[in-house]
């Protein structure tokens, strides 16, 4: 029992390990890629460049980033009052359900 007590511990401890290491080890291999073979900075700029660049122009990305919020939320807002109430008119009309199924079905 205490045997495979510690495999499962053993087996979580990895786990953890997995996406702290990931989210290193991106931006490293990245920057290795970037110097080893030295592609065109407009091709793949160097994760370094990239962090520069984000904090030099936070500002409009700050900016920008609000108005996509705010759509997301909105297209978000319009599929539910939309979907819905749809929803409920098709399980509860057969008619519907039939106009709306094989449609649905190929949209899928």
């Amino acid at each position: 029992m205490r045997k495979m007590f510690t495999r499962l511990q053993d087996r979580l401890n990895v786990q953890a390990l997995i996406v702290p290491l990931t989210l290193l080890g991106i931006p490293v291999i990245w920057q290795l890629f970037v110097f080893i073979f030295q592609p065109p900075r407009y091709l793949l700029p160097s994760p370094i460049r990239v962090w520069d660049r984000t904090l030099e122009d936070w500002d409009s990305i700050l900016g920008h980033s609000w108005v996509t919020l705010v759509e997301a939320l909105l297209g978000f807002g319009a599929g539910v009052a939309i979907g819905v109430p749809l929803a409920i008119m098709i399980v509860h009309s057969r008619i519907l359900a039939s106009i709306a199924f094989p449609i649905l079905v190929a949209t899928q």
